[in-house]
């Protein structure tokens, strides 16, 4: 350790070592009477001040000597891969700097990352996750479609925001927060409508509270023309921000270009998060009886809804972009036929919703396709007619085989032998699966 005797609250580097820690990290070590403090710098003039929240640990007064020393501190080098071992590596998400161009240092501490960067106001840093399941693109879903509108505020930096008025999307969006950072720091504000008596609003904290979150961050606010209540998850964390913006903005990059079954996996789960923010599912019968369905997206800004056309696209589901009349909104919309109804339910795109859900399996089996297509699920992939007649009357099932030859999902093998193609292999599975989740329906 080195001896100084400091005029003011600022140490000076000697020229050797400025040059030699010059836009580098380090950490500087204060000792003055058997007390010391350890904090971090970034270099980038020849003097730098001590930090006020510590120089009173070691009552330090202008004037005072203290013995000190540095070391520079080892900045991960940033990972090109972004999923790993199935999982995303967050190394490889991690942005080299903030918006506003400050360097952002990046350190291991056993299964986590400490980032930390320092600006004019002083220095931030937030710890989380070294990995993260797949699942939590769902995150990036819901942060697109509900949150994303961190601005600059004076004096306080970027905030991470996330709002809704659902209960059970909150619980999931915070689940899946949880595994990449400690959501005990989150504040909840609460925005009553002005008919929630006092004692539902506490027992809307105490759910809240059973959802992991901080019973001592919660601020009610006056009442709003809302529903019933929305609940904002806000964080005021310029780095946090800018991490969970680049996350996002990498994971979206990677999955409109990648195609393994990785990447599928990462589509669904962030096409289910927005679905379940900002997507609404329609299915309609004319005068006719004929089915009319179709799911909906809603994004004010059209690059983003331009993404989302893509991914969809990705998934077989293929829609066009409208520009509300009068309205600063866009809608994509994707009008569903009895294939793109049994590709929808494969996906589970909308398994959270349980309305939606519940509707599109209704859809389903109310479908024209589904009275006919329904016996396959009672069929092997050869059958004979024998098996026919046991599953409908003798005399429409010789010319159910007929139709289903025609349509080309059965093919004839042999004398009266018939198989069932890939195709209609297909939808057996997918009517299997649907009659799985009959209860879903009684609920």
């Amino acid at each position: 350790m080195k001896t100084l005797k400091l005029k003011d609250e600022r140490m000076t580097l000697s020229p050797i070592n400025y040059r030699r820690f010059k836009h580098k990290f380090i950490e500087v070590k204060i000792s003055k009477d058997n007390k010391s403090i350890t904090f971090i710098k970034y270099i980038t003039q020849t003097r730098f001040y001590i930090p006020k929240s510590l120089r009173s640990e070691i009552d330090f007064k202008r004037g005072n000597t203290i013995n000190f020393e540095f070391r520079e501190i080892e900045n991960r080098i940033r990972d090109k891969q972004i999923i790993k071992n199935n999982r995303f590596n967050l190394l490889g998400l991690i942005p080299e700097k903030t918006r506003s161009g400050y360097p952002i240092l990046v350190m291991e501490n056993e299964d986590k990352w400490r980032c930390w960067y320092l600006n004019y106001g002083g220095s931030k840093e937030i710890t989380i996750s070294k990995k993260l399941p797949l699942e939590f693109s769902k995150l990036l879903g819901y942060y697109q479609s509900e949150g994303r509108k961190n601005k600059v505020e004076k004096r306080r930096g970027r905030e991470f925001t996330f709002t809704n008025t659902s209960l059970k999307i909150i619980g999931d969006f915070t689940k899946l927060l949880s595994s990449l950072i400690d959501i005990n720091i989150l504040n909840i504000c609460i925005y009553p409508n002005k008919n929630l008596t006092e004692e539902e609003i506490e027992t809307l904290k105490e759910n809240l509270v059973n959802l992991g979150l901080n019973k001592d961050k919660f601020k009610v606010y006056k009442p709003l023309q809302v529903r019933k209540y929305t609940i904002m998850l806000r964080m005021e964390s310029t780095i946090f921000s800018d991490i969970i913006d680049s996350i996002l903005e990498k994971t979206k990059e990677h999955i409109t270009k990648e195609k393994s079954k990785y990447v599928k996996k990462l589509r669904i789960f962030f096409i289910r998060g927005l679905f379940n923010g900002d997507g609404t599912f329609v299915s309609i019968k004319d005068k006719y009886g004929s089915n009319h369905s179709w799911i909906q997206f809603f994004e004010r800004d059209l690059p983003y809804i331009k993404e989302y056309k893509k991914m969809l696209e990705q998934l077989s589901l293929v829609g066009t972009i409208r520009k509300e009349k009068n309205k600063n909104v866009y809608t994509l919309t994707i009008y569903l036929n009895w294939t793109g109804l049994l590709n929808l339910f494969e996906l589970g795109l909308l398994e959270d919703k349980n309305n939606h859900h519940k509707r599109l399996l209704e859809t389903i089996k109310n479908h024209r396709w589904y009275k006919s297509q329904k016996y396959f699920i009672d069929l092997n992939s050869e059958f004979n007619g024998q098996d026919i007649r046991r599953l409908m009357p003798k005399d429409i099932c010789y010319s159910w085989v007929r139709k289903r030859i025609n349509e080309g999902t059965v093919k004839r093998i042999g004398m009266g032998g018939y198989q069932l193609t890939n195709h209609s292999l297909y939808v057996k599975n997918i009517l299997e699966k649907l009659e799985r989740e009959k209860l879903n329906l009684k609920d």
